[in-house]
């Protein structure tokens, strides 16, 4: 998602999201997206799946359920073919009640995936507390993987956790074939290329 603005071009979600969630605003910006992306899902071939961002504040209000429900009834895509993405910045406030709606998500088929993990409030006890269907390695790792010994060695434990867990981890930030191959020797399984803004900005998810 981006904006458009007349006087400063496009705006990066990194700048207007927090606004969003500071005003309230984030609980209709959030509805417009899940039901857009459903839609336009629904029309795609039958194995490709959409990954949605979902915003710390709307998780753990026991309204998000219901509302991927009406979303997924309204544009006929299988619960299956959609994946919830959410940072562990959503799991720290009322963490019990944020897990209960994430077990409710994934008893509807929705695919729930940990993203950034590795920045911020990364515990290894959440991994081990919801059975995450993916793990998105945070792209600051990525980037410097090529040129720092210490990078490539955390994306590498990342992806030896989620391989032994059975859990499909996702390489951030991927910008170059030299990125490409260091992901690939440490044994990541999917990338995530960098969006870049525009008017049609699509993030790409790719089995290397």
């Amino acid at each position: 998602m981006r904006w458009h603005s007349s006087e400063q071009g496009w705006i990066s979600p990194a700048v207007f999201i927090p606004v969003a969630e500071q005003t309230g605003l984030i609980e209709r910006l959030g509805q417009l997206v899940l039901h857009r992306a459903c839609r336009d899902a629904a029309s795609w071939p039958d194995e490709a799946r959409v990954a949605v961002n979902i915003s710390a504040a709307q998780l753990g209000q026991g309204t998000l359920a219901g509302l991927i429900s009406t979303a997924l009834q309204a544009s006929g895509l299988p619960a299956t073919r959609l994946e919830i993405e959410v940072t562990e910045t959503a799991l720290v406030n009322d963490e019990s009640r944020v897990m209960e709606e994430l077990h409710q998500l994934r008893a509807m088929g929705v695919h729930i995936a940990l993203d950034d993990f590795g920045t911020g409030y990364s515990s290894l006890s959440h991994i081990r507390s919801f059975p995450f269907d993916k793990i998105k390695i945070d792209g600051s790792f990525v980037r410097d993987s090529t040129t720092r010994p210490d990078c490539a060695a955390v994306v590498r434990a990342i992806a030896d956790i989620g391989h032994r867990l059975g859990v499909t981890t996702v390489a951030e930030g991927v910008e170059t074939q030299e990125h490409l191959d260091a992901i690939r020797a440490e044994g990541c399984q999917e990338i995530q290329a960098m969006s870049m803004p525009g008017p049609s900005p699509s993030p790409m998810t790719a089995r290397p």
